[in-house]
């Protein structure tokens, strides 16, 4: 039995323009799903920050 979690959504920034002001659990209807399987824990030795790739899927993945 697969689990599946919506994407969540943020809007706004602070006044630095750093962070996100309003999160959220994105709108009423989900714009988008992905199943536990569908997630890749890749470990880096590199500096952490964020990344993004483009899925075959079409999915754009930020992490």
């Amino acid at each position: 039995m697969a689990r599946f979690t919506e994407c969540a959504s943020s809007y706004g920034v602070n006044q630095s323009g750093a962070k996100p002001v309003v999160l959220s659990n994105g709108p009423k209807a989900p714009v988008c799903q992905y199943s536990y399987d569908d997630v890749h824990i890749i470990p880096s030795k590199q500096k952490q920050g964020q990344h993004e790739e483009q899925h075959p899927s079409g999915k754009l993945c930020v992490f």
